[in-house]
C-alpha cells in the first residue's frame, strides 16, 4: 500500500522536531513555533492530493534519486512523490534557464496547500547537484532542516555549511542564498509569520532585481 500524505507528514514532523535540541535558541524557538502551528496530524483527515495532469519538470530527477536511495525519511514514499506537484514559483531567469527542472518544492501545509493554514507553511524541497539558488528574501521566518546532501548557505553576512541533520534559521526579510554541492539535496522547510507574500530576488545589497 502506498504511503499516505499524513503518514509522511508525521515522519517529516519527527525529523523536524530534532531542532528542539539545537544549540541555537532562535532555531529552537522557531521549530517550537512551527510544531505548535501544525495540525494534530494523527487526527487529521487525509488531504486530497491529486496527481498533476502534466508531469512536473523536476519529477524525473526526484524519481531517479528515490529509486537509488529508497531509505530516505524511512523510505516507501516514491508513490507519494509521484503524485506531488513539485514546483518552482519564481519567474524564469534568462541567466539561469530551466531552474524548475533542477530544483523545486511541495508544500503540504500552507495558505495554498492541500492542508490549509494561514499561520505556517510546511513542505519538502529537492535540488539537483550544482544548483545556485540566488539571493532572495521574504517576510516569513524560515527554517531549513537538511535530510540528505550538503550545501552552502549565505544568510545575511554569515556563511553556513549544511549537512544531513543541520538546521538553518532565516529571520524575516534577511537575504539568503544557497549553493548545492555535488549530490542532490532534500530538505524539510517551514515558514511562519507572513506566509502569503512570495519571495523576491535580490542583489547582494538587498535591492530587488
Amino acid at each position: 500500500m502506498s504511503m499516505t500524505a499524513i503518514e509522511f507528514l508525521i515522519r517529516m514532523r519527527e525529523h523536524f522536531a530534532r531542532g528542539l535540541r539545537h544549540d541555537d535558541p532562535e532555531v529552537r524557538a522557531e521549530v517550537r513555533r512551527v510544531l505548535d502551528f501544525l495540525p494534530p496530524l494523527e487526527n487529521t483527515p487525509e488531504p486530497d492530493i491529486s496527481k498533476p495532469a502534466e508531469e512536473p519538470k523536476l519529477l524525473p530527477a526526484v524519481r531517479a534519486f528515490l529509486k537509488d536511495n529508497p531509505d530516505i525519511l524511512g523510505g516507501g514514499w516514491l508513490d507519494l512523490a509521484e503524485r506531488l506537484h513539485w514546483r518552482y514559483s519564481y519567474e524564469q531567469r534568462a541567466d539561469d534557464p530551466d531552474l524548475d527542472a533542477r530544483m523545486g518544492w511541495y508544500e503540504f501545509i500552507g495558505p495554498a496547500a492541500p492542508m490549509h493554514s494561514d499561520r505556517v507553511g510546511f513542505g519538502i524541497t529537492f535540488a539537483r547537484p550544482g544548483v545556485n539558488y540566488r539571493p532572495h528574501y521574504h517576510p516569513a521566518a524560515e527554517v531549513y532542516n537538511t535530510v540528505i546532501g550538503s550545501l552552502t548557505q549565505r544568510v545575511g553576512d554569515r556563511e553556513l555549511t549544511l549537512v544531513p541533520g543541520s538546521f538553518s534559521y532565516h529571520r524575516p526579510n534577511v537575504i539568503h542564498s544557497t549553493r548545492i554541492g555535488d549530490a542532490p539535496v532534500i530538505q524539510i522547510y517551514s515558514w511562519t509569520g507572513d506566509v502569503v507574500t512570495l519571495s523576491q530576488y535580490a542583489d547582494a545589497s538587498g535591492h530587488r532585481l
